[in-house]
């Protein structure tokens, strides 16, 4: 909330940065990693806006058909990626938690 107020009296969406000072005071973390935070939000905000419209603008038959199949590749290229590097790391995180004991070499547990 901090945040929209400062977006409210400041110019240049200058409430950012009292969002970020406000949450590094109250949870004791430092203004640099709380502009990341920020920064990252926003990218993810700006990459769903883009793959959103896009499909929107390739479903309704706005734009060109070589464009609409090229985004529709790359929609499917995209979700793909995500899917192996998500499922990766998911099953890697697992994978270190299993403490594996293995019989050594004289056959002793």
């Amino acid at each position: 909330m901090a945040g929209y107020l400062g977006n409210s009296i400041l110019p240049a969406r200058a409430g950012e940065f009292v969002r970020a000072a406000y949450l590094s005071r109250q949870n004791s973390l430092s203004v640099s990693y709380a502009l990341a935070v920020g920064l990252v939000e926003r990218l993810m905000d700006l990459i769903a806006l883009i793959v959103l419209g896009s499909l929107a603008l390739s479903t309704t038959g706005i734009v060109s058909p070589c464009f609409s199949k090229c985004i529709k590749r790359y929609f499917h290229f995209g979700i793909d990626w995500f899917g192996r590097h998500f499922y990766f790391a998911l099953f890697w995180r697992i994978n270190q938690k299993i403490d594996y004991d293995f019989p050594s070499a004289e056959g002793h547990w």
